[in-house]
C-alpha cells in the first residue's frame, strides 16, 4: 500500500485563453494506491487521487461576448493500473512503468451573478457540470528502499481524460482533459 502527496498540474482548455481562461494551473492533492505482486516484476494496482481545488474568476467566451464568474473545479481520479517493474521488486532502487484505465469524477461549480461583458447571457451555459468521463493513465515511478519493507516512490504520472469540454465556441468547463500528477509516496510491503 503507498500513499502520499501530489501537485497535479492541469491547464486551462486553451493556453491561449481565447475561449476560457482564468483558473490556476496547479494543485495540491494526495493519492492512496493498493499494489499486488504478481511476480517479482509485474503489479496490479487500484489507485484514488483527489487534487485540492482550481478555484478562481474564469472568464468564458459565449455566443454574443464573455461571461465571468468564480469557478471551483476538482477531478477525483480512480484507476485500475498495471505495472511493469525493469528490476526485481526486492531491488532497493528500481524503476517502474506504470500504464492503465480509470473513470475520473469531474466537478465545475460556478458562482454569479454571471456577468457579460460585451454581449447578451446564453442561457444555455451551464453554471455547474458534474459528471464521469472516462481516461487513461501512463507513468513512470522509481521506488527506493528507505528501510526494510518502507519506500520512498516519486512518481510521475499523466492522465488522458475522455471529455470533449463542449465545442470551441460553447466550452462546458473550460480545464483540460490532460492532468500531470508529480509527487513522492510512502509505499509500506506487507
Amino acid at each position: 500500500m503507498a500513499m502520499g502527496p501530489l501537485l497535479s498540474v492541469q491547464s486551462q482548455a486553451n493556453s491561449d485563453c481565447q475561449f476560457a481562461c482564468g483558473l490556476p494551473r496547479s494543485a495540491s492533492g494526495v493519492t492512496l494506491s493498493v499494489d499486488y505482486w504478481l511476480t517479482p516484476r509485474v503489479a496490479i494496482s487500484a489507485d484514488a487521487s483527489v487534487g485540492d481545488l482550481l478555484r478562481g474568476r474564469q472568464q468564458i467566451r459565449v455566443p454574443g461576448g464573455h461571461l465571468e464568474s468564480e469557478t471551483t473545479h476538482q477531478d477525483m481520479i480512480f484507476a485500475g493500473t498495471a505495472q511493469w517493474s525493469l528490476r526485481r521488486n526486492d531491488s532497493p532502487i528500481n524503476g517502474v512503468l506504470v500504464g492503465g484505465l480509470g473513470i475520473v469524477f469531474r466537478q465545475t461549480h460556478r458562482t454569479g451573478p454571471f456577468r457579460v461583458v460585451d454581449g447578451t447571457v446564453n442561457a444555455g451555459w451551464p453554471g455547474n457540470v458534474t459528471d464521469l468521463v472516462p481516461g487513461i493513465v501512463g507513468g513512470f515511478e522509481m521506488p527506493y528502499r528507505v528501510y526494510g519493507r518502507v519506500s520512498l516512490v516519486p512518481s510521475v504520472r499523466l492522465h488522458y481524460l475522455f471529455d470533449d469540454d463542449g465545442t470551441r465556441e460553447h466550452p462546458k468547463r473550460g480545464v483540460d482533459n490532460v492532468l500531470i500528477n508529480v509527487g513522492a509516496k510512502v509505499a509500506l510491503r506487507f
